[in-house]
C-alpha cells in the first residue's frame, strides 16, 4: 500500500493536533492540574506561569503559590477512572491519519512524517509541532515512515539496524539515507554479508535503529497529539507555551490546552514501568496469571503507564541507583468492582513499606513511599474470598531520583 501524499498527512496531522487541542479546551491555562512536588506529594492546582526560575499556581484555597522550580517534579492532569484495555490495545503504536512517528533515544516522540532534504546521516522529519527538523541518525531509536498496520512488527531492542518493509520483510544491517527529490529518502543498507541493498521508501515501513539508549534530561513536555519533547527555555504565560525543541532549536508555540504534561527535569523522575520488571504467580489458587500488561506508555504523561495486573500475582521492579521514593495510584478497574477484592503488600530493601485492601466499597488507594535502589516488590492477593476479578490497575507509578 503506498504512503499517503505528504501534503495530505500533513494537512492531516495539522488537523488532528488542532482538533486534539479544541478537544482538551477545558484543560486550558488555569484549570486544574496535578502538581506532584520534589516529595512526590500530588495535589490539584491551577497552573497560572511558569519560567526557569518558578512555577506559579492557584491552590485548592484560592490563594496563589510561587514555586522555587526545583520544587516541582512535575505537572500532569488529574487521573480519571480507566478500565485495563486488552493486551493487542496496550502493544499498538501510536496511530494518526497517516502519521509516522520518530522515536529519539532519549524516549522523545514526534509524530510526522520523512520529508525531503535528508542527508545520508541524518533524517529530515515534518512535524506538525515543529514543522522540518533534522535529526542525526546516531539519536534515533526508530523511524516509522508510516503506521504499522496489523500483523506487522519492529522488536523494540535490535543488535544491529532492522528495516521493516511493506510485505513483511526484515533486512538487517547498517542503515544510510538516499535522499529523494521531493519525498521521503530511501534506504542503503550494508548487511553483514553480501551486497548493500537500496530500498525505495514506498517499500518502506519503518527503521530501528541499534544505536544505544541515553538518558533523559532537563525539561520536558508531552502534547495532546503524541508529541514528547526536551525543550530549552520553556515559559508559560498567558494561556501559552513557548520554548525552543532540544532536537532542533525550532521554536514551539502552543496553547497550554495543548500540554498534557511538563517535567522541569526529566532526570529526576522515572515511570515504573519504564524499569526492569519480572512477574511471577503468588498463589497456587489460580491454574494460570496473565502477565501485567503495560497500557500504552506512548500516550502517558510522563511516559507513566498505567499497569494492569491480576492477581494472585508478584512483580518486581528494579529500582535504578539514586532512587528515593515511589509513588502511585491503584484500584479495581470500574469492570471489577462487584465481585473484586484484593490485598496488596509493597516491598523495598527486604521490608514491607505499604499495604492496603482493595473491596467494592473502597476499590481504590494510594501510596508514597521511601525506596533503596534494587528490588521493589509488589504483591496482589486475594482476600480470602477467591480471586474471582482481583484485577488491579498500577495508575502513575513515579519514582524519584536524587
Amino acid at each position: 500500500m503506498p504512503p499517503p501524499a505528504p501534503h495530505t498527512a500533513r494537512l492531516a496531522l495539522a488537523v488532528l493536533l488542532t482538533a486534539a487541542a479544541r478537544a482538551h479546551a477545558q484543560d486550558a491555562a488555569g484549570l486544574e492540574r496535578e502538581l506532584i512536588d520534589e516529595a512526590l506529594n500530588r495535589r490539584p492546582v491551577r497552573l497560572v506561569a511558569l519560567d526557569a526560575q518558578q512555577v506559579t499556581v492557584q491552590n485548592a484555597r484560592g490563594g496563589t503559590e510561587r514555586l522555587p522550580v526545583e520544587r516541582v517534579v512535575a505537572i500532569v492532569p488529574l487521573l480519571v477512572d480507566a478500565a485495563p484495555q486488552d493486551g493487542a490495545a496496550s502493544a499498538r503504536q501510536t496511530q494518526g491519519s497517516g502519521a509516522g512517528l520518530a522515536v529519539l533515544t532519549d524516549g522523545q516522540r514526534l509524530p510526522g512524517l520523512p520529508g525531503p532534504g535528508a542527508s545520508a546521516d541524518a533524517l529530515r522529519w515534518n512535524s506538525p509541532l515543529l514543522g522540518d527538523a533534522t535529526i542525526p541518525l546516531e539519536s534515533l531509536a526508530l523511524a516509522l515512515y508510516r503506521p504499522l498496520a496489523p500483523g506487522l512488527h519492529l522488536p523494540d531492542e535490535v543488535s544491529e539496524d532492522t528495516a521493516l518493509l511493506a510485505n513483511g520483510d526484515v533486512v538487517r544491517g547498517f542503515v544510510e539515507l538516499m535522499p529523494r527529490t521531493g519525498g521521503a529518502p530511501a534506504l542503503r543498507v550494508e548487511p553483514a554479508s553480501g551486497d548493500p541493498l537500496t530500498i525505495e521508501p514506498v517499500r518502506v515501513v519503518g527503521v530501528r535503529f541499534a544505536n544505544p539508549p541515553a538518558s533523559a534530561a532537563g525539561a520536558w513536555a508531552w502534547f495532546v497529539d503524541g508529541t514528547s519533547l526536551a525543550l530549552n527555555d520553556a515559559r508559560v504565560a498567558r494561556g501559552k507555551l513557548t520554548a525552543a525543541a532540544a532536537v532542533s532549536g525550532s521554536p514551539v508555540a502552543v496553547d497550554v490546552a495543548a500540554v498534557r504534561a511538563f517535567a522541569p527535569r526529566r532526570e529526576r523522575v522515572q515511570a515504573i514501568n519504564e524499569l526492569p520488571m519480572s512477574w511471577s504467580q503468588a498463589s497456587s489458587d489460580r491454574p494460570w496469571t496473565p502477565p501485567p500488561a503495560v497500557q500504552r506508555a506512548d500516550e502517558a504523561p510522563l511516559g507513566a503507564a498505567d499497569i494492569a495486573l491480576s492477581g494472585p500475582i508478584e512483580v518486581v521492579w528494579t529500582a535504578p541507583e539514586g532512587a528515593e521514593r515511589f509513588c502511585a495510584s491503584v484500584e479495581l478497574p470500574v469492570t471489577c468492582r462487584v465481585w473484586g477484592s484484593c490485598d496488596i503488600t509493597l516491598s523495598s530493601g527486604g521490608r514491607e513499606v505499604w499495604s492496603a485492601s482493595l473491596r467494592p466499597g473502597s476499590p481504590k488507594a494510594a501510596f508514597n513511599v521511601q525506596v533503596a535502589p534494587g528490588p521493589i516488590v509488589l504483591r496482589v492477593t486475594d482476600a480470602g474470598d477467591g480471586p474471582i476479578e482481583d484485577r488491579v490497575l498500577i495508575r502513575r507509578g513515579l519514582v524519584l531520583r536524587r
